[in-house]
């Protein structure tokens, strides 16, 4: 996504580049979701101890 991102920087202009990244980048989230995918290359112990900590400040 970075290396996207740059060449249209570079190409295009900042702003134009930070609205395509960030549209390529909810495509990608809209396709998990609707799909019900999980994030491929998640840490399972990072996502273990968020979702404690989570846990315990919930209401």
């Amino acid at each position: 996504m970075r290396k996207f991102y740059l060449k249209l920087k570079k190409e295009k202009g900042t702003k134009i580049a930070v609205v395509a990244t960030a549209r390529k980048l909810l495509r990608v989230i809209y396709c998990m979701l609707s799909r019900k995918e999980n994030y491929k290359f998640e840490r399972k112990a990072l996502t273990e101890r968020k979702l404690k900590i989570l846990e315990k400040t919930a209401c």
